[in-house]
């Protein structure tokens, strides 16, 4: 027994004491070296339940430092099988099984915060493509509107410049008309004076000569010829019917610019408006008037009783837009006129 003490053999001691036990010769050593065999081998089981136990646990700690929460709470549990500490090896399980939850509710916190900052990135980025957008449009449209206020004030020019030289021919030409008449007049009277002298000269030439024939013996003359010349006047030329036809469109015309360019006032704009929407229909109606030097689109929209009239006007130089007499942009006028 002794023997099989000293290689830490430990049951095989305790065989060999319990035999000599049997043999009732000395049984307080007997007991004593069983006592102390049991004892041995109990020490060597807890020292080894320890070693195993801090090899469990320091696994554990290290799979938990490195955030292995499941690796951790594996060896914790390791080490409680050991039954060395199960104080210790639960509160370890505990310790890792919590660490692994605040991780996962930090790392959904996580994930939450980036989606939250990813769609308020996003909607920020689509508010400004859309402010973008709408800057955009409302400069092209105050550009289309500014040109067309310039291209009508340009036109309004033109007409009064026209209109200027038309009053100047027009005194010119009465002017002319009245030297004219004035020469015409001074030549019939210088013409009429000259007539009467020279009758008057033929009435004395011919009184003198009466005169002198009543003193001469009476002797027949032949019959003179008179020969009275007619004398015609060329009928003045009239206007065909396709001259009268292009005045007429021509003077349409010079109407309808001086009515694009009238301005009303908002009483007589509501009148005008409120006529329309009794003469036209409920929806969209549209006329087209074609002159020489422009062409008119007039459409004019009633909507629940109210009416608007829209104009497009093209010239050789450009296409402008009204909405009830007043300048709007290209955009406006489709998107009001369409269907």
């Amino acid at each position: 027994g002794d023997a099989k003490f000293g290689t830490k053999k430990y049951d095989d001691a305790i065989g060999s004491y319990n035999k000599a036990l049997a043999m009732n010769f000395d049984n307080t050593t007997a007991n004593t070296k069983i006592k102390t065999a049991q004892e041995a081998k109990d020490a060597d089981l807890t020292a080894k339940k320890k070693s195993d136990f801090e090899a469990a646990v320091k696994k554990g700690d290290d799979a938990l430092n490195a955030k292995k929460y499941d690796a951790a709470v594996g060896s914790y549990v390791s080490a409680l099988n050991t039954n060395y500490d199960n104080a210790l090896a639960n509160s370890k399980i505990e310790t890792a099984k919590q660490a692994k939850l605040d991780e996962e509710a930090r790392v959904k916190n996580e994930l939450e915060a980036k989606a939250r900052l990813e769609a308020l990135k996003k909607a920020k980025e689509e508010a400004d493509i859309k402010a973008k957008k709408e800057a955009e449009e409302r400069a092209r449209e105050e550009a289309e509107a500014r040109a067309a206020r310039e291209a009508q004030e340009k036109i309004i020019a033109e007409v009064e410049a026209a209109k200027r030289l038309k009053e100047e021919a027009i005194k010119k030409a009465a002017e002319e008309a009245r030297l004219k008449a004035e020469a015409e007049a001074k030549a019939k009277a210088d013409a009429e004076a000259a007539k009467k002298a020279k009758e008057e000269q033929l009435a004395r030439m011919l009184a003198e000569a009466e005169a002198a024939k009543a003193k001469q013996p009476v002797k027949e003359e032949p019959k003179k010829k008179v020969t009275t010349q007619i004398k015609t006047e060329t009928p003045k030329k009239t206007l065909t019917e396709e001259e009268k036809a292009q005045k007429e469109l021509i003077e349409a015309e010079n109407k309808a610019k001086e009515e694009l360019n009238r301005k009303m006032t908002e009483a007589e704009r509501e009148v005008f408006l409120s006529e329309l929407a009794k003469k036209y229909p409920e929806g969209v109606t549209v006329e087209e008037q074609v002159y020489p030097k422009m062409k008119i689109t007039r459409v004019i929209v009633v909507k629940n009783k109210r009416a608007h009239e829209y104009k497009k006007i093209i010239f050789s130089f450009g296409t402008y837009y009204k909405r009830d007499g007043v300048d709007i942009s290209k955009t406006i006028y489709d998107k009001e006129t369409r269907n």
